[in-house]
């Protein structure tokens, strides 16, 4: 890996997401409500070397609350096109902000990434070399990196357990890129309202007492 992982951005990044993860009170690690889904969406690159292009991504997610509104995340981005093979693995911590129907939601995590591209081989004196049929000739280039990235999105409940999730990604390490998804999910294992998903804000002074009993 490169030695330009160890920057300052990446250390900035990786502080804030165990920052973000210490905040959550220990007393609610119980919470039990899980998320799967499958997403596809579209990659803009900004930076890697050979990836020029846009690209069509798919994926998928897994997600588990550690209290109403905090999740544990991680899951699988990859695609293939314009020559270029791309799989990113990542986790990230998720506040969801419950609203009447909606739930948008931010989030802080961190990705290995790994992609090959095919880039065309050029000579410093001859430019482009081309075998005998006059094809370009490619040279394949690998490269494994950390990451960092930050997320926003919106989660909109369709029917029952399923919901239908956007997200916008922003990686900041190993280059700036800007991966845009949406996701049909399935939520289990815990009520509606403890993913925030189609609740409104939480209601002060909790259950009502029972009423008392009757007078002989």
């Amino acid at each position: 890996m490169d030695g330009e992982l160890l920057s300052l951005p990446y250390k900035l990044i990786l502080f804030l997401f165990f920052l973000f993860a210490s905040v959550v009170p220990a007393a609610a690690q119980t919470a039990s409500t899980r998320q799967v889904g499958f997403t596809l969406g579209k990659l803009l690159p900004g930076g890697p070397e050979g990836i020029t292009e846009i690209m069509g991504v798919w994926g998928f997610r897994y997600s588990t609350h550690r209290t109403p509104i905090f999740a544990y995340e991680m899951g699988f981005i990859g695609g293939a096109e314009n020559r270029v093979n791309w799989q990113d693995f990542f986790v990230n911590m998720r506040r969801d902000i419950p609203l009447q129907g909606l739930s948008p939601h931010v989030g802080i995590g961190l990705d290995i990434i790994r992609f090959k591209t095919q880039l065309p081989y050029i000579d410093d004196d001859l430019g482009p070399i081309e075998d005998d049929n006059g094809n370009q000739i490619y040279r394949e280039r690998k490269r494994t990196a950390l990451g960092a990235h930050l997320l926003g999105g919106v989660q909109a409940p369709l029917a029952g357990p399923i919901v239908f999730r956007t997200d916008m990604k922003l990686n900041v390490m190993p280059a700036l890129i800007l991966t845009i998804l949406a996701s049909v999910e399935y939520r289990f294992g815990g009520s509606e309202s403890a993913t925030g998903v189609g609740a409104g804000p939480p209601k002060a002074g909790g259950a009502a007492p029972p009423p008392p009993p009757p007078k002989p």
